[in-house]
């Protein structure tokens, strides 16, 4: 399994499990900022390479307000994940956002709060660095979603913002 290639799944509520992954491998990790919210799954979707985190923890017992994002992030980059995939099982506040359609969003507002934001904490061996948050999704990720969504028969909602 290729680093470069690896991408990170965090599954939310309602996916608990990813149907179709084959896992080769179930590794139990600490990182620079505690445990993550439950072991590492790794093993393959189709003929892509993935590493998957249930975000609630197993049997869904971590509230919202409880999981310790900073190492669930920090355990998929340490094992080489470069891009990483959430999901999340909330309704729409738009009009147009039909039951059953997903979206892929393209802007966030972060109304969190009680809880780390950032990696740069101001810890002695934490670098202080200043990020772009202007395009907080990658495009081109954005854009692979969307089109396999559309190969797979998927609605999509289209543009939107998450409110997290």
């Amino acid at each position: 399994m290729s680093k470069s290639d690896l991408i990170g799944i965090i599954g939310g509520t309602g996916l608990n499990q990813w149907p179709d992954l084959e896992v080769i491998e179930r590794r139990v990790c600490e990182t620079s900022y505690g445990a993550p919210s439950a072991p590492l799954l790794f093993g393959r979707i189709g003929n892509t390479d993935v590493v998957f985190l249930v975000r609630h923890g197993q049997g869904h017992k971590i509230p919202p307000h409880r999981i310790n994002y900073r190492a669930n992030l920090r355990a998929l980059a340490d094992v080489g994940a470069n891009q990483v995939l959430s999901t999340a099982a909330v309704g729409g506040i738009a009009k147009w956002f039909v039951p059953g359609e997903i979206a892929i969003p393209g802007d966030l507002i972060d109304y969190s709060f009680g809880r780390e934001h950032t990696f740069s904490d101001g810890s002695p061996d934490a670098a202080l660095n200043h990020l772009d948050f202007t395009a907080p999704y990658s495009a081109d990720l954005r854009v692979r979603l969307m089109a396999a969504a559309t190969r797979a028969g998927v609605a999509l909602a289209g543009e939107g913002v998450m409110g997290i």
